[in-house]
């Protein structure tokens, strides 16, 4: 077994002596208090910016005003209760988790454990993970300020006028949460994307009498020192973080540059912020449109950011490098063929927060459907869907359609291989990593009958819990795949931190005459042995509910227990999964206790069906329909 320095050695060749090095440094920083002179408590107010300087600039936006917007009302009850419940203090979190934060919150007090946040601590002494406060999430999540699209589409659609209920809010904010200060300072993609939410609405009621030189004066100030933080520490998401975080970030430097051109420092934030972004579209989006999250939501995140940032750069008659719209339209491709049809729905695959930064439409959260229409339109493709997002950007879909056909994909950089038929979406995971994995779900198998997710990816549940629930979300136990002696395919460190990545060897998916045929090959438990492979081999029939798959582990030390994992939404009478013993016959699994989470910070049980065996090998049917 692994002990500390072999993992030492392992982080640091998986991470890189870059990341070790910039680690050890910013700890140095924090500790030694550098940090508190390079980000000021609560600096003295200062006016960068007028009311009439901002209404004045010939800067262009996705609309002009309230009144520019060009959407066809829908007054629906389903927004109208939305905004009723903002109204009450009732908030959606995480878009799904209907939270009672009262009428007079605070903004630092987690509605989870009910931890208050003290705002006079300088956001390098706010923890991000603690016992005691709980997950930060839940503070950061109010606000993000997202909730804020629910009321403007509210306005739009019901036209009444709700800039007063707005400008109230962020005002709250302000005045609650110091500058680099408290848990909201905590966070630089949060700080970034407040900016991005706060701007929509400047823009939005750049007109109204409640858009006062007071209001406007908070917000401008508050607004600079986001900025001013964010780019101060944007090392810390380009190095150590390298993910969503620092494309948002670098998108923010860019917008705000470009939006807001009279701020202190704009020319230099629209500048580097602009190739940074570019540096970071083509680091993490790979050249087959898969991302380095290896997450269904994070990519999505990264559609939406895709999308702000090409329209606004585009209406100011500026352009990115030719990678950024090569690598969009490669996204949208990818996860609109990870889609099932029936409800826009994908796999629930990777770390899922429950991110949703831009929502501008009624769908469910887990609907992808309106995020890749925008994208699409703004490269100059119909994916044929009918949500408003596209409109809201000024934008609207070209006459080229697109839709993926049936048939088998293979995205290979990325490492997913995709069956689609018209009942069915067979979705397999087999890749290698360069970057830093999130869950140890190598060789899972997702299954979608007729629009219903039949064979489950356990999700993510909450960043902060017990260890135990945990690893059971990240870990190997919630997926379709294998274990050996309940031990997880690598090796569990800190928060989102895994030692010996898996590491696929080989994988392919090919028609074969009636079938479709997957197979793939990973070296993974190197923690255990260097040398063990998982081989996996699924065998779907065409236009029929049925797979066979085959798995085999080869180098395990002795009597070590191989175990199958499958997970199906409880009280499921549908689906049948037998193993084949070698008397020719069939045996059923045993049963236990799974847990699913499609929304972050909310799980439901599922049956978790298992095959355990001393053998190298186990064969499986599982058939849909008795």
């Amino acid at each position: 077994m692994a002990g500390k320095l072999s993992k030492a050695m392992n982080l640091m060749r998986n991470m890189g002596l870059r990341y070790v090095g910039f680690r050890v440094r910013y700890e140095l920083m924090k500790r030694s208090g550098l940090f508190k002179k390079k980000f000021p408590v609560a600096p003295p107010y200062q006016q960068y910016l007028t009311l009439k300087e901002w209404q004045e600039q010939k800067i262009n936006f996705f609309f002009k005003n309230r009144s520019d917007i060009n959407i066809p009302r829908d007054p629906n009850s389903e927004l109208r209760a939305t905004v009723h419940n903002i109204e009450q203090g009732k908030f959606l979190l995480f878009n799904s988790l209907l939270t009672d934060l009262g009428k007079d919150n605070d903004w630092v007090t987690n509605p989870d454990s009910g931890f208050h946040y003290d705002v006079t601590k300088h956001w390098t002494e706010i923890a991000d993970y603690s016992k005691a406060a709980g997950d930060i999430k839940f503070v950061w999540e109010r606000s993000r300020f997202s909730y804020l699209y629910d009321i403007i589409r509210y306005d739009h659609h019901f036209n009444e006028d709700k800039a007063e209920v707005v400008f109230r809010d962020i005002l709250s904010w302000i005045a609650h949460n110091p500058v680099n200060c408290g848990p909201n300072y905590r966070c630089s993609q949060e700080m970034s994307l407040r900016v991005l939410n706060w701007t929509f609405a400047l823009h939005y009621y750049r007109d109204s009498p409640f858009l006062t030189e007071e209001v406007f004066n908070q917000i401008q100030y508050t607004i600079y020192w986001h900025m001013d933080h964010v780019y101060n520490n944007i090392d810390f998401s380009r190095i150590a973080v390298r993910n969503n975080h620092a494309i948002t970030e670098t998108l923010a430097l860019y917008l705000v540059g470009l939006l807001y051109p009279s701020l202190p420092n704009a020319a230099m934030w629209k500048a580097k912020g602009k190739a940074w972004f570019e540096e970071e579209i083509a680091y993490q989006v790979y050249s087959d449109g898969t991302f380095l999250q290896f997450s269904m939501n994070y990519h999505r995140i990264v559609v939406q950011l895709l999308t702000w940032g090409i329209v606004l750069a585009e209406k100011n008659n500026e352009r990115f490098e030719q990678v950024v719209y090569d690598r969009a339209a490669k996204s949208m491709q990818f996860l609109r063929t990870c889609m099932v049809d029936q409800n826009g729905w994908l796999p629930n695959y990777g770390a899922n927060d429950g991110a949703l930064f831009f929502k501008m439409n009624n769908g469910h959260y887990r609907d992808y459907r309106g995020q890749l229409q925008a994208l699409a339109a703004v490269l100059g493709v119909d994916l044929g869907f009918d949500q408003e997002d596209s409109l809201w950007y000024g934008i609207s879909p070209k006459a080229d359609k697109w839709v993926p056909a049936n048939g088998a994909y293979s995205f290979y950089t990325g490492g997913y291989y995709i069956i689609r038929e018209p009942d069915t979406l067979t979705f397999i995971r087999s890749g290698s990593y360069k970057d830093r994995p999130s869950q140890a779900d190598n060789l899972h198998m997702d299954v979608w009958y007729k629009g219903e997710n039949i064979l489950l990816d356990g999700g993510s549940y909450k960043y902060n819990t017990d260890d135990e629930t945990m690893r059971y979300f990240s870990g190997t136990r919630s997926h379709n795949t294998v274990m050996l002696d309940n031990k997880d395919q690598m090796l569990k460190g800190g928060h989102f931190i895994w030692f010996y990545w898996s590491q696929r060897r080989e994988a392919s998916l090919k028609e074969e005459g009636s079938n479709y045929i997957f197979t793939g090959a990973i070296n993974t438990f190197k923690y255990i042995k260097d040398d063990i492979v998982h081989r996996r081999t699924v065998t779907k029939q065409k236009e029929v509910p049925v797979w066979e798959v085959k798995d085999e582990i080869i180098g395990a030390p002795g009597g070590m227990e191989l175990q199958q994992l499958w997970h199906v939404p409880l009280g499921n009478k549908d689906i049948v999964i037998r193993e084949k013993n070698k008397q020719g016959g069939e045996t059923a699994p045993q049963r236990c206790d799974g847990w699913y989470s499609s929304f972050y910070g909310q799980k439901e049980k599922t049956d978790e069906y298992y095959f355990s065996s001393t053998n190298s090998v186990i064969y499986t049917t599982i058939k849909i329909g008795r």
